[in-house]
């Protein structure tokens, strides 16, 4: 059964798997692509693709573009993901199978790492100052639910990580 894919400013592509397994073959133990089939501008020895600024690895198989662990689910599965694959060890660029679960887009979100901008360094943790003291806040179904306000950052974490196991389970990301 074929894919559908969408190409920057085109319209739907699709992609056959007996064709993408005919030209390209994927190792599922390192997550890299390689071309099958020799051609001009093709470089045989070196795996297919090239990281993206958003920190995805990006593959181009004739004039579509697709993300290394979409493809790689496809390559593996033949079907393409209905959800977002999340990467289990949150490494954009690790696209191991056994690194790449489906998840719905809540869930991916879940197992992400704490903003940059975060003051803290925590996820979910900020200071609260009209309150003089570290509050927590987790997002449940897009609205923010506060946990409370604590006196160390530590602490306020531990709620955290606590509500965040009970209600992502296996894609809570704490650390």
């Amino acid at each position: 059964m074929p894919a559908r894919r969408r190409s920057l400013g085109a319209s739907w592509k699709l992609i056959e798997h007996d064709h993408l397994v005919a030209q390209v073959r994927y190792d599922p133990a390192s997550g890299l692509f390689w071309w099958r089939v020799p051609s001009v501008g093709r470089r045989m020895r070196k795996p297919m693709g090239g990281l993206a600024t958003n920190g995805y690895w990006r593959i181009n198989i004739g004039y579509d573009r697709y993300l290394a662990h979409r493809l790689a689910w496809f390559y593996v599965h033949g079907i393409w993901p209905c959800k977002d694959i999340d990467h289990i060890n949150g490494d954009r660029c690790d696209n191991r199978i056994s690194n790449l679960r489906l998840a719905d887009k809540w869930q991916n979100n879940g197992n992400s790492e704490a903003y940059c901008t975060s003051s803290t360094g925590l996820k979910g943790i900020y200071w609260d100052r009209q309150l003089g003291r570290y509050s927590a806040r987790i997002m449940v179904n897009g609205k923010r639910k506060y946990l409370g306000a604590f006196d160390t950052p530590e602490l306020a974490h531990e709620a955290y990580r606590e509500a965040d196991i009970a209600l992502r389970g296996e894609f809570a990301r704490t650390a």
